[in-house]
């Protein structure tokens, strides 16, 4: 029994090398997807703030069109 004590210590060592590599790449995978994931993120949050910005734009067109066709006259609320 003694003399398979060292082959039994050799195969789990194996096995927790295997299991160590197989973990380091799904953490890769997953590092990978995250990276995805953000960048997905970060493009729509620039595409947003572009659209809020041209409607933004837009709003103010509008509010002064609006001032010039119907001036605000004093003493009416």
């Amino acid at each position: 029994m003694n003399e398979i004590i060292p082959y039994l210590l050799q195969a789990i060592g194996a096995l927790l090398a295997l299991l160590t590599m197989i973990l380091a790449w799904f953490g890769s995978r997953i590092q990978t997807q995250l990276d995805e994931i953000k960048q997905g993120l970060i493009e729509a949050e620039r595409e947003t703030r572009e659209e809020v910005t041209q409607l933004d734009m837009r709003m103010t067109r509008l509010e002064t069109r609006c001032a010039f066709v119907h001036p605000v006259q004093k003493g009416a609320a």
